[in-house]
Parts: structure tokens; C-alpha cells; sequence
């Protein structure tokens, strides 16, 4: 575990140090706001990789907040058959 956290430590030092002189030059608000939500959701798979973690997945958490919608929009959506 150890070895993965200094994996992830360099890495993200080596991301922060080249992007840091990048966005103080930008003044595009998007971008930033972009970058800011890459870098949270690759934190997030980090600490889940550097922990071996059973964080909650993209596709768990789009299997729990759209499959019953998606479920009544295809019951709504099938022709029943004569």
C-alpha cells in the first residue's frame, strides 16, 4: 500500500507542478472549473487504487440512480403484443 501512495504523490506533484504556472495564466473560468472536477474525480479513484478500496463506481452510481427510471421509460415505451 505504501508503494502506491508514492506512486500517487509523485504523480500528482509532477500534475501540480506543471499545471500550476498553466492555470494562473488562464483566466477562463471554465477550464478551470474542468480541471477542478478531473482532478477531484481522479483523487477519488486514487485513494480508492492507493487503499484497495470498495468505493461506490461510476457505474454503480448510475446503476443506482437511473435504473428505475430507465425501467419505467421502457415499460412506457413497449407495445404490447396482440
Amino acid at each position: 500500500m505504501s508503494e502506491r501512495i508514492i506512486v500517487l504523490l509523485i504523480v500528482y506533484s509532477a500534475i501540480f507542478l506543471y499545471d500550476r504556472s498553466l492555470l494562473k495564466r488562464s483566466s477562463d473560468k471554465g477550464e478551470k472549473a474542468v480541471y477542478n472536477i478531473l482532478i477531484i474525480i481522479s483523487l477519488y479513484l486514487g485513494v480508492s487504487y492507493a487503499g484497495n478500496l470498495n468505493f461506490i463506481w461510476v457505474y454503480d452510481l448510475v446503476d443506482l440512480t437511473l435504473t428505475d427510471t430507465a425501467r419505467a421509460i421502457d415499460k412506457w415505451l413497449t407495445v404490447p403484443k396482440p
